[in-house]
């Protein structure tokens, strides 16, 4: 660690001293005989130690405890407040949507498609999944309501509908007419855009 502070002309460690408080690093252990997390960990005091403008993470968070990735994202997030520009690549949608302005999704080593924060921001219609006591009146409320269907099924007779803000009130008066199982709140993610991309043959 104090090879790399030379090498990238650190003199004063105590920003280096703090982040490896902060992933709870014992530097008196030999590299060699390190788990693959602590050598993550090193790897990350070492990519910010010198606080640099531009950041590349390749999975990041692997290898590291929940604890951990957390503290991860909270560092991220510390370097786009200060300016530094953060590129990183994940499989994990939810360190994205927490860390990401802009996110670009590849398949099969081709961009697809790139999408910013706004297709999950607070403004967008909500989610709610409802589940009807009957067949009849499950078939009933598609054929009749106003929402948007976002997804259905027929099996266990319950849907996913898609209610604009400020309409949560007539949504819920469409449905006091109808025996229900169950109604829930789903959070749209950036998780269900790229299925919704994906299934749709690469339209929204």
């Amino acid at each position: 660690m104090w090879i790399q502070a030379q090498y990238s002309g650190i003199t004063d460690m105590s920003y280096t001293e703090k982040l490896i408080d902060l992933f709870k690093i014992d530097t008196s252990a030999p590299l060699k005989r390190m788990s693959k997390g602590m050598k993550q960990k090193m790897a990350l005091v070492a990519a910010f130690m010198s606080k640099p403008d531009v950041l590349l993470l390749d999975e990041p968070t692997s290898g590291l405890d929940p604890v951990m990735q957390d503290a991860l994202i909270e560092l991220i997030l510390e370097q786009k407040r200060r300016g530094a520009t953060v590129f990183m690549s994940s499989h994990i949608f939810k360190e994205l949507e927490d860390t990401c302005d802009r996110v670009a999704f590849i398949r099969n080593g081709k961009l697809i498609d790139t999408v910013g924060r706004d297709v999950y921001a607070e403004d967008m219609p909500k989610l709610y999944r409802v589940g009807f006591a009957e067949e009849s009146q499950y078939n009933e409320f598609i054929s009749r309501t106003k929402f948007q269907i976002e997804s259905s099924n027929d099996k266990y007779n319950h849907l996913v509908a898609a209610v604009p803000m400020g309409e949560i009130n007539g949504f819920i008066r469409e449905l006091s007419d109808y025996d229900m199982r169950y109604m829930r709140y789903v959070p749209y993610s950036l998780e269900m855009y790229y299925r919704k991309f994906i299934e749709n043959g690469g339209n929204i």
